[in-house]
């Protein structure tokens, strides 16, 4: 044998010396280094496995307990118990190991004072939950499909650039991210008590497909750092409001699903690019003044998990398909359908905006179902098309629980869609007979084929019931300040919740009945209107509502046009004198009977045009040029209510001067008395009304 091949069987030799001896120290390095059987460990120091394993710990260990192994090839098991502070680093392989079971489930790992998972650490979750109450640092690699959960009884602090596969909120008092975050969350976040506080500059990041799931009294403080898609789920009892879990972006969320018990209420837009699924409702308008719309990108039809569930307010869908399949809006029985592109018309997106127990807005409004519909298809530019030529289908709820009925106790077969044109309210097309699901209670029908619908409003009504209604305007001389009448007796809190008990209220035989404890906004005052069958009605229908600043007369509660649904109009006569009677102002009646037969339009009475009352230019006073001509107004001064404005009521005014209050002798309506309530009354002395 020549010397090369000496060398050879020397650098063998010495390879397998090597191994045989690496592999002795191994093995005896995942052997059993701390061995606990039949003993107690009291640990108020710090106790270090740097290799081998441990066996048959104290269910609890206090003080420091760290797991160090650093060789990559060697595997350390880490029991679930309950632990004070709990380090685990190095780069050898950590499992945790479910050697504590409740029956055959095993018992998370407990760390109480903090969780410091460092150094690289690689660690198996497969086996075992962790659960941390106190501050956690995570800069290590964590694999499996256990959660670590924050568990505990103080908000907790969060820190590192490790990664977590399931991350779980479940403290009251919440967790805050710190040290500028920058760990991240693989597959599931889940938000279960109190608020996990992060910000743009403490903030966390989410794998390329992971799950939110939030519950009802967790939060999310702001937007994470997503990636490519999220997915997010609400669960619990009560109404969640969105926050951090859904994204700005809109390409960002993939599926979004509500099973709480109370709905969602957006706080942003939201867009929706895979699947919809509720079981309860999505809210998109927070209040009255703030409207946010839901998009959904995807052909998928929303899933409603149950009848109830409903999209309350704006839902967009830009994918529309043309091939006759239903395109499903705002609940089960709203939808669009499109046998071919041509009856889109241009359109490439529409969104439905409707609020269930609602009168629509525009006039007799209250005589529809209690439902705001609108519709609005776009052109890929994003312009209003004005219409197009789809199947719609329609539904409300129609149920003999008065909470949730919509019908209005209308007759619901002679209901159909119609669209407000301005003016009027205007059958849609031909529909099919309603049908019923009674189980859920809802009605529903659609509009056939080939019709033309248009953008802007809807309501679910019948051209047959329209109500008596009509529009007053007065001015009362005393309150006229600059071109409007002023509401200082509102402004006072002077106005009575109930009118009192003198002329003209104690005309209106449900006046005691009356009490508004919220008044509308620019109340000038009480006022009566009677419905007068001759000039001289001895029962004359009476209301008493009020008249504002601009010289609207409104109902009680706001009404306005007054309608059949405020004012009880006779069955049969539908033409009537109208008089407007005021407490310390001359009273004025039409001139000739007014026609409030049921039809599309409102009876509109301006009391400030002489031509329309009884006397004309005598019964009323001259307040105003404007470039239209003059405004009228009632005369101010009948303090006595005796229909003449003379020295007995200038002697009333004098006697009760520097009173405050709501009081009749206040003729210029400011809650004072003083001499210039008196000069109306000398200005207007002899005047009288023209009312029988």
């Amino acid at each position: 044998m020549n010397f090369e091949g000496q060398i050879q069987i020397v650098k063998k030799m010495i390879i397998k010396l090597i191994v045989f001896f690496l592999t002795i120290y191994i093995l005896d390095a995942q052997g059993i280094t701390l061995d606990n059987t039949g003993g107690t460990i009291n640990n108020l120091g710090t106790i270090r496995v740097r290799a081998g394993q441990v066996k048959n710990l104290n269910d609890t260990i206090d003080g420091r307990f760290e797991y160090t192994a650093t060789c990559p090839a060697f595997t350390q098991e880490v029991p679930n118990i309950v632990y004070n502070q709990l380090v685990i680093s190095g780069a050898g392989l950590k499992i945790i190991d479910p050697v504590r079971k409740f029956g055959n489930n095993p018992l998370p790992l407990v760390a109480r004072d903090s969780l410091l998972l460092t150094d690289s650490a690689r660690i198996n979750l497969f086996r075992g939950d962790i659960w941390a109450l106190g501050p956690v640092a995570n800069t290590s690699s964590i694999f499996g499909d256990k959660e670590i959960r924050l568990a505990g009884a103080k908000w907790q602090d969060i820190w590192g650039t490790g990664n977590f596969p399931v991350l779980h909120l479940d403290n009251p008092f919440g967790a805050v991210v710190i040290r500028g975050g920058g760990f991240k969350v693989d597959y599931l976040l889940i938000l279960s008590r109190g608020e996990f506080i992060n910000s743009a500059s403490t903030n966390f990041y989410l794998g390329d497909s992971a799950k939110i799931v939030r519950y009802s009294g967790a939060s999310l403080a702001t937007t994470p750092v997503f990636g490519k898609r999220v997915d997010v789920e609400y669960r619990g009892n009560g109404t969640i409001v969105s926050g951090g879990e859904l994204p700005d972006e809109a390409n960002i969320l993939g599926n979004l699903d509500v099973r709480n018990s109370g709905g969602l209420v957006l706080s942003k837009n939201v867009t929706v690019n895979d699947s919809l699924r509720l079981l309860s409702s999505i809210y998109t308008e927070p209040d009255d003044s703030t409207w946010y719309t839901l998009t959904l990108t995807s052909e998928t039809n929303p899933q409603f998990l149950n009848a109830q569930a409903e999209i309350d307010g704006s839902f967009r869908r830009t994918s529309l398909r043309a091939d006759s399949t239903p395109i499903l809006f705002n609940n089960l029985y709203t939808y669009l359908i499109f046998t071919n592109e041509n009856n889109k018309n241009g359109a490439s997106e529409v969104t439905f905006r409707v609020k269930p127990r609602r009168h629509p807005n525009w006039a007799f409004g209250d005589t529809k179902v209690r439902r705001q519909i609108s519709i609005f298809p776009r052109n890929s530019s994003g312009d209003l098309i004005p219409e197009f030529y789809p199947i719609v289908g329609y539904g409300w709820r129609h149920s003999s629980d008065t909470s949730v009925d919509e019908t209005n106790g209308l007759d619901v077969y002679k209901l159909k869609l119609q669209w407000w044109d301005g003016s009027n309210w205007v059958d849609v097309g031909e529909e099919d007979v309603v049908q019923f699901d009674t189980l859920n209670g809802w009605a529903y029908n659609v509009v056939k084929s080939s019709t033309r619908v248009q953008s802007g409003d809807f309501a679910i009504g019948s051209s047959y019931l329209y109500p008596f209604a009509f529009k007053g305007k007065a001015i009362l001389e005393g309150a006229w300040r600059n071109g409007i009448m002023a509401n200082d007796l509102q402004a006072k809190n002077s106005l009575p919740n109930t009118p009192p008990d003198i002329f003209p209220y104690n005309r209106d035989p449900d006046r005691g009945k009356i009490f508004v404890s919220q008044f509308p906004d620019s109340i000038v005052d009480w006022i009566v209107i009677e419905f007068r069958r001759t000039l001289t009605d001895p029962k004359p229908i009476v209301y008493t509502g009020f008249l504002t600043s601009d010289g609207r007369i409104i109902g009680r509660n706001g009404e306005y046009p007054l309608t059949d649904m405020q004012i009880k109009f006779d069955t049969q006569a539908t033409a009537y004198y109208i008089a407007i009677l005021h407490r310390n102002h001359l009273s004025v009646v039409t001139e000739e009977k007014v026609n409030l037969k049921r039809g599309s339009f409102v009876a509109t009475i301006d009391f400030t045009k002489p031509e329309l009352v009884m006397g004309r230019e005598n019964a009323l006073k001259p307040l105003a040029k404007t470039p239209s001509g003059l405004v009228f107004g009632l005369p101010a001064g009948d303090v006595n209510a005796d229909g003449v404005i003379d020295l007995f009521d200038q002697i009333n005014i004098w006697t009760e001067r520097d009173f405050e209050g709501y009081l009749i002798w206040d003729t210029n309506l400011d809650g004072i008395i003083t001499t210039r309530d008196l000069n109306y009354s000398i200005n207007n002395r002899g005047r009288k009304t023209f009312l029988p």
